[in-house]
């Protein structure tokens, strides 16, 4: 009889923040719906635990997991609590967590807090490396959501020699817009200076190719999903700049799929001018995972 892996959950990064119990609420919905365990961690990186100060690390700990546990309660939400306390580097022990998860969420604000590093740094080492998916939340100023704000899939147009179709983006936005009750927006992220279907070259091919496929699989959704809200949209240039359109035009956001595997398209969301767009917007990210 071959060995049995350890059960799935859904892991949320703990750190004692506010935004960490946001993204343990946002959490548990994910594991609610796959009828799995909301995992939280909170990471002690101590190398010598009989020091004084490890007394108080873990004392802290303690009482970050039961704010935690007690926010995702205060929600009635059907969901299994379960809690750990990792003793390795917030990073580390996230990867190893998420290695049998089947999603990995942490807040906005960056887990390591005397770290110098920036704002959504653990947020985007996990993107880097782990293997499931991936959600990096937002919390909002004010106490309630966006109401129905956009799922936003993002699929990053082919260069030359590129037919990337992001089908994974897609699915996962769909049942995110389903889970979510937000409707759902498909946008395809093009070069500056895309090859038009005049041209007769082989990049044109491929980009209308590309493009009939999405479309195939928006006309198969709406006909399968007739109550769902399903739009499709283009840019050229990049990801921030559409968001800075929806901005304008006060449009509600509440969530970006990106592919982790379509660097243009998630370097410009990790960018600092990215994680300002998205925190002015309330507006988390989940990456699709690499598997």
């Amino acid at each position: 009889m071959g060995e049995t892996g350890p059960a799935q959950s859904v892991v949320v990064g703990i750190d004692g923040s506010a935004s960490a119990q946001f993204a343990a609420v946002w959490a548990a919905d994910e594991a609610a719906s796959r009828d799995i365990p909301l995992r939280l961690v909170y990471a002690v990186a101590l190398e010598n635990t009989d020091r004084p100060e490890s007394t108080r690390e873990f004392a802290d700990a303690r009482l970050a997991l039961r704010r935690a546990v007690a926010a995702v309660e205060s929600t009635g939400k059907p969901v299994k609590v379960e809690t750990e306390i990792a003793q390795a580097r917030p990073i580390v022990a996230l990867l190893n967590s998420s290695r049998s998860a089947a999603m990995t969420c942490v807040g906005s604000a960056r887990l390591e807090q005397h770290a110098r590093s920036p704002i959504g740094s653990i947020g985007s080492a996990l993107i880097a490396a782990a293997r499931c998916p991936v959600a990096v939340v937002y919390k909002r100023a004010h106490s309630t959501p966006p109401r129905r704000g956009l799922i936003l899939a993002v699929v990053e147009g082919p260069a030359v020699g590129s037919t990337t179709l992001g089908s994974a983006v897609l699915e996962m936005a769909l049942q995110e817009a389903q889970l979510r009750n937000g409707p759902l927006r498909v946008l395809t992220v093009w070069p500056p200076h895309r090859a038009d279907a005049y041209d007769l070259g082989g990049a044109a091919f491929e980009n209308w190719a590309a493009q009939a496929q999405i479309d195939s699989v928006l006309s198969r959704w709406r006909r399968s999903h007739p109550q769902l809200d399903l739009q499709s949209a283009e840019t050229h240039g990049s990801l921030p700049n559409y968001l800075e359109f929806l901005a304008r035009n006060a449009t509600p956001i509440q969530l970006v799929v990106v592919d982790p595997r379509q660097p243009n398209v998630t370097g410009s969301l990790l960018a600092a001018s990215g994680r300002a767009l998205l925190d002015a917007a309330a507006c988390s990210v989940l990456s699709c995972g690499r598997e």
